[in-house]
């Protein structure tokens, strides 16, 4: 009995694997080397198989058929190249890996429609270019200006006759969409032009963000750092910060109903915000983060959040005793800078050297104290990257468990804070640089 029943165990585990969509191919040049086929969630890539390559470069690899989505096919030494996965099996023959078009599918409806819609958008961009261009050319010749007016929409709506001509349930017909619309976007912010960053605007709002199909493309990093930069074309300080949170409060609104996407995509627009400086902007997705009804934010991302909640420019900072028992809120200085880093933090080894300059530089002009609080937990390892600080340091080896971490709401190093005498917050400082600047613009 038992014997029959691990029988039937192996035979219905030998079907399930049997029933695994697989990319069955040849690649003659990654002969003998390992293949991995990688999709994406998000803003994130996952693993979804690996194969080797037999002597003349055949193989097999299997996928899950819960995925549908782009994926990416790589070898070591040889640039990746995207496939589309909607549970097929289906086979490939890439006779030249330098070049993309010797690439070959077969029993693939997916790729051959991502191939050939591929080729349609560029013979319809590359017409596009030559009649815009020609466009100003006949403004006092209304015949032909009309001709290529017509021509320029015939163009414009030829992609997306492609589109609507595929099967319904085909991938690639979304993946195509948003392919195109990453494009445009760079291609509109290339272009500094207003109407086409309008225009832009409004099919980013028409974007279905709690998709899978976006989630799958692997297109949700550049969608949103070109949607981002985008924006700065309008130059404008006033209105790139008007014009970000308005897309924030499209997205947010799209993924009420799915906090762990909304959450992630909010993580993740946070922090781009913050690496350009988009302080405020950054405090307005993190209020809406908090001030979400139905969003229930893990202890991580509601800390990341926090900073501009409880940390905003113009609010109270924490008090932080000091080694000598001291607080923080005793010193009498006119500005005293916290920073928050390790001696195993890449970006504060980076970053530290120039502190410490910086610090000399103002210190010799300014009415400034610094306290350097360490996320060390080896004291040998935090007394040897502090040994020379020209300012107070302070490390009690908890680590992220600090009280001052916490109190600070860090999620991140190297994490510094300006306050003034009475610890108000006068800044978030990003970099030694941006500190120096602004303390050289204050009187």
């Amino acid at each position: 009995m038992r014997q029959t029943v691990l029988l039937i165990g192996l035979l219905c585990a030998g079907m399930a694997q049997a029933q695994l969509p697989t990319l069955k191919g040849c690649i003659p040049q990654l002969k003998n080397n390992e293949l991995t086929l990688s999709g994406y969630d998000g803003f994130r890539e996952k693993e979804l198989g690996k194969a080797q390559c037999d002597s003349v470069g055949r193989f097999a690899l299997s996928y899950p058929a819960s995925y549908t989505g782009a994926a990416m096919l790589q070898a070591k030494g040889v640039q990746g190249v995207v496939l589309l996965l909607n549970r097929e099996t289906f086979g490939l023959q890439w006779d030249n890996v330098q070049d993309v078009n010797s690439l070959k599918f077969t029993g693939s409806p997916e790729n051959e429609a991502f191939a050939k819609g591929i080729a349609v958008n560029g013979e319809a961009e590359q017409k596009l270019a030559g009649l815009r261009y020609l466009l100003p050319k006949y403004d006092k010749n209304s015949a032909q200006h009309r001709w290529l007016q017509a021509e320029i929409a015939a163009q414009e709506k030829h992609f997306q006759g492609f589109i609507n001509k595929l099967p319904a349930g085909n991938y690639a017909s979304k993946y195509l969409k948003l392919r195109k619309f990453v494009a445009d976007m760079f291609a509109a912010s290339n272009r500094l032009d207003t109407t086409g960053l309008a225009q832009i605007e409004a099919r980013f709002a028409q974007i279905a963000f709690a998709d899978e199909a976006l989630w799958h493309s692997g297109l949700a990093v550049d969608l949103f750092t070109g949607f981002y930069q985008l924006l700065e074309g309008y130059g404008d300080e006033t209105t790139i910060s008007a014009k970000t949170n308005r897309a924030t409060d499209v997205w947010v609104k799209a993924l009420t109903n799915d906090a762990a996407k909304q959450q992630e995509m909010a993580e993740y627009c946070f922090k781009q915000l913050e690496k350009h400086n988009r302080i405020k902007s950054a405090e307005y997705l993190a209020l809406a983060m908090l001030n979400g009804s139905g969003c229930q934010l893990d202890e991580k991302r509601t800390a990341l959040f926090d900073q501009y909640r409880k940390m905003a420019e113009g609010h109270t900072a924490p008090d932080i005793t000091l080694p000598d028992g001291k607080k923080l809120s005793e010193l009498g200085h006119k500005y005293k800078l916290v920073a928050f880093g390790a001696s195993w933090c890449p970006d504060c080894q980076r970053d530290y050297p120039s502190l410490v300059g910086c610090y000399k530089r103002i210190k010799a002009e300014r009415d400034i104290e610094c306290v350097y609080v360490s996320l060390d937990t080896d004291t040998a390892a935090y007394r040897e990257f502090f040994r020379e600080a020209p300012f107070i340091t302070i490390c009690d080896t908890k680590g992220w468990s600090s009280p001052a971490v916490k109190e600070y709401c860090v999620v991140a190093t190297p994490t510094i804070y300006l306050l003034d005498e009475k610890l108000r917050i006068v800044k978030r400082i990003m970099n030694p640089q941006q500190l120096e600047n602004y303390m050289q613009s204050v009187e």
